[in-house]
């Protein structure tokens, strides 16, 4: 009997033994295995992707198939590409070009080969590789293996439906650029002479254009694809106007989209009357702030960039900007009609010429110059500028007015065209700022300009540019209280539905942060309740309407998907899918399972203010509700988006903490959303705060005396109020925060231009008003003012190449502390910035464990901390 009982307990103790999974180690991330983004072939048969190993620096690639088991996997492939046809997949391994056939499933190897690219014409495909030692170029139909061979190719430039290439070829210092018509398979000399750079195509493959260099003379060449040749367009010897404005050769150009004009870079030097170098002179009359820290340059003497156009018949060269002007633009360059161009330029007191915080906005004719008022002297920015594909109108979002317009550029009359009096248009992560400036934006335009798809903060309009036609809420049947975020996360700017007219649809849940995709056809009813909501994450979900092109890949022949989602309790992982329900995993990593990982819930409460407050809860996966835990709290603005979300470890970048490593290691952690209204920032993180740890102390496995705040950035700035105005924590981490929001606002951004005014008026912080209209607001929002009233041990990090928040930040809220003698260390990393560098990672996460450990678990403090070893 005592054997059989000495066995029972000997298995138990085994069994258990094995249960008990190890906690995640500091450097757990530096070996982390991970998913990368991959692609789908043609026909939806099969996928690639690269998969980091669980060896530090090992990269493997994996191709496999979709409807089968079967997969293999390669050393890192470059550029791994599948042909037209789906059979074969082409890839660079180590100056090799590999080809896996992938009917037979065979690999084969072409040596020699530094880059290669496939290239489609008709209904042939080309293989254009490119030789490591002689600059070879082989390009090769696929169908019959023809072969067209150049030596001594420096460089080349494909036109937009591939079926020309211009190559530049050098032979014993001279040069020639050949035109290679691949349609024909037959190619050309259309130049000879060296110095050939910044070669483009028109839009149509019509045209093409380059420029030619040599000591004596610069020159603009054009020419056309059906007749061999080029001819001079512009030479250096034509500048030489009154304002010194000649041409950039060097900077990007592109042709009209009808072909007719050609947009060149102007330079126009301004040389100061100042010979001192070193002198900067500043004045109330400057366009930009001036700053002093540029190096190796004369700040007084600059060069300006301008846009003009060139015309192609005439020559005539007509200057569309003038200094201190920048074009908006907020689509895509190569896809937006440019008959038109938006400027934008700050404004001017007519009676002294200082320029003031308004800006105008001008329409401008790229054929004439001519120019005609947008809006004039706007104090705040317009938004969602485009210009329709078609080039019929122009539409931008007003905040002063929350309200988009349109503008037809036949006649320049003006329209609103949706409003927020139809419901809120702004975004939901930032509908709370200031001046009703994020619009949730433009989805995208229909064909032939005939309807824009906006987006409001929920819904999706189909709105008509002329304002004849009712607004239309293509997902109002898909509302259930409002709270679902509807978004079409594969939108371009010219929106293609698919062959049977749908979109793919997303659907957020505001309430348990659930997605769903579908496809879907706009007007049609899709009951919430009958769509497929899954608690994953999905891209950059925390934007609330994220853009997935590169998490979802659809193959081009059918409706067969690519996607690329995780969990809070599973990593990113690829999977395949044809309706959005049925989902089949292709990749399998999952080094969680390997440790004590973390479970995610989501918490609802109230402030004392009366705002409907959230927060994320993490707990081990081991917890037990009868031991006690101690707590940390990390915050910044909206966290709760992040429910289901993967913490990898080394997910806090080196700023943030190491959220599921501390979780792994006995933690519970919180991440709480901080709800701010104008003018309080730091009255509102630290209501929300005190109503998150209020709700918390009511678990009986949570240790109230053992509570940490956390934060980095903003967030760092919110703990440092938060400390200066509370002693509830028994410790506080404050990475890269500010102390003075005085500071702050007179802080440059970058080397010249602008200061950091605008992003605490406008941005997060909320504060609205000027410095000088209301100093008791800045002061009573800056932590440093309140220094002495820190009881909470506070552990700081700030790097001195911190460009984002001022390493003087850090340095003086710590100084002030140290003079009170309060209970402060400060981490400098040098030569890092705004976080700490992966190289100083595994020191950084140790030493806040080891504060955090002393705080909150009762550990000896650390000899770094008690003086004995620094």
């Amino acid at each position: 009997m005592k054997t059989l009982i000495f066995i029972h307990c000997f298995l138990y103790l085994v069994i258990t033994a094995h249960a008990q999974k190890p906690p995640l180690r500091i450097d757990s991330f530096k070996s982390w295995p991970s998913i990368g983004y991959g692609n789908i072939s043609n026909n939806g048969r099969f996928v690639y992707y690269n998969m980091q190993t669980a060896h530090e620096g090992e990269t493997k690639t994996v191709v496999r198939a979709t409807q089968t088991d079967w997969q293999t996997q390669f050393d890192e492939l470059t550029d791994p590409t599948f042909n037209d046809r789906s059979n074969i997949l082409f890839a660079i391994c180590k100056d090799t070009l590999l080809k896996l056939d992938l009917t037979s499933r065979k690999v084969s190897y072409v040596p020699d080969v530094s880059s290669f690219r496939l290239l489609k014409t008709g209904l042939d495909q080309w293989l254009l590789q490119r030789s490591v030692k002689s600059n070879a170029l082989s390009i090769i139909r696929l169908r019959d293996n023809k072969k067209i061979a150049l030596d001594s190719i420096s460089d080349f430039v494909v036109s937009h439906n591939q079926q020309y290439l211009l190559l530049q070829q050098l032979n014993n210092d001279t040069g020639r650029l050949v035109l290679l018509n691949l349609k024909e398979a037959v190619y050309t000399t259309v130049f000879n002479g060296s110095g050939i750079n910044n070669i483009i195509f028109d839009n149509t493959d019509q045209q093409f254009a380059f420029w030619t260099d040599s000591s004596q003379l610069t020159q603009l060449w054009v020419g056309k694809t059906n007749i061999a040749g080029a001819t001079c367009l512009y030479t250096e010897k034509q500048r030489g106007s009154a304002n010194n404005v000649h041409v950039c050769a060097g900077c990007s150009f592109k042709f009209s989209s009808n072909g007719q004009h050609l947009f060149l870079t102007l330079q126009q030097p301004i040389k100061s009357a100042v010979n001192n170098p070193n002198l900067v002179i500043s004045s109330y009359q400057d366009p930009i702030l001036k700053t002093a820290d540029f190096e190796g340059t004369n700040i007084n003497d600059t060069i300006t960039h301008l846009l003009a156009s060139i015309n192609l018949n005439n020559k005539e060269l007509i200057q569309l900007t003038q200094a201190n002007e920048e074009i908006i633009l907020e689509t895509p360059r190569e896809e937006t009609p440019d008959n038109y161009i938006i400027i934008r330029c700050r404004t001017q007191d007519s009676t002294d010429q200082t320029y003031t915080d308004a800006y105008n906005y001008y329409l401008c004719s790229t054929a004439s110059g001519k120019r005609f008022p947008v809006k004039l002297n706007s104090q705040t920015g317009l938004k969602s500028i485009q210009i329709s594909p078609g080039g019929k109108y122009l539409v931008y979002y007003d905040p002063a007015f929350s309200a988009y317009y349109s503008v037809s550029l036949s006649d320049l009359q003006r329209v609103k065209i949706l409003s927020s009096e139809t419901e809120s248009l702004l975004d939901f992560r930032l509908k709370d700022y200031p001046k009703a400036q994020h619009p949730v934006g433009i989805t995208g335009w229909l064909s032939e300009d005939r309807h824009v798809l906006i987006s409001t903060t929920c819904n999706i309009y189909l709105v008509d540019p002329e304002a004849r036609q009712q607004t239309v809420n293509l997902t109002a049947g898909l509302q259930q209280n409002r709270h679902i975020i509807y978004h079409l996360p594969l939108s371009r700017y010219r929106l293609q539905p698919e062959k049977d007219g749908t979109f793919l649809l997303s659907a957020l849940d505001l309430n348990n942060k659930k997605i769903a995709l579908q496809r879907w056809k706009p007007g049609s009813v899709v009951d919430p309740r009958n769509m497929h909501f899954q608690s994953v994450y999905i891209g950059n979900l925390k934007l609330f309407y994220p853009q997935l092109n590169r998490d979802i890949h659809k193959a081009v022949d059918r409706n067969s998907y690519l996607v690329r989602m995780e969990s809070a309790g599973e990593a990113p992982n690829l999977y395949f899918t044809e309706d959005f329900e049925h989902f089949k995993q292709l990749s399998d990593i999952h080094p969680q399972k390997n440790y004590n990982w973390l479970t995610s819930e989501l918490h609802k409460y109230r402030d004392a203010r009366g705002y409907d407050v959230e927060g994320v809860l993490y707990k081990p996966e081991n917890f037990d509700s009868t031991k006690v835990y101690p707590l940390i709290i990390n915050i910044y603005e909206q966290k709760s988006i992040e429910l289901n979300k993967y913490e990898a470890p080394g997910n806090g970048s080196g700023g943030d903490i190491d959220l599921s490593r501390l979780v792994s290691n006995g933690y519970l952690v919180f991440k709480g959303n901080i709800v701010t209204e104008h003018k309080k920032p730091g009255e509102g993180a630290l209501a929300s705060v005190l109503a998150a740890v209020d709700h918390l102390k009511k678990y009986k496995w949570i240790d109230p005396s053992k509570m940490a705040i956390t934060g980095h950035s903003f967030g760092g700035y919110e703990v440092n109020y938060i400390i200066t105005h509370s002693n509830i924590f028994a410790a506080a981490l404050s990475a890269a925060g500010v102390a003075s929001i005085i500071e702050s606002y007179s802080t440059p951004v970058g080397t010249a231009g602008t200061m950091w005014d605008g992003y605490l008026k406008d941005g997060p912080p909320k504060v609205v008003s000027a410095l000088s209209d209301s100093v008791n607001l800045y002061v009573q929002n800056s932590p440093i003012f309140f220094a002495k009233n820190v009881n909470t041990p506070l552990l700081m990090m700030h790097n001195t190449e911190d460009g984002n928040v001022l390493f003087s930040q850090g340095l003086s809220f710590f100084a002030e502390l140290k003079r009170l003698r309060k209970k402060v260390w400060m981490l400098t990393y040098r030569g890092d910035r705004h976080v700490v560098s992966e190289e100083n990672q595994v020191d950084y996460y140790t030493r806040l464990s080891a504060f955090f450990d002393h705080y909150l678990k009762n550990k000896k403090m650390p000899s770094w901390m008690d003086g004995t070893n620094r």
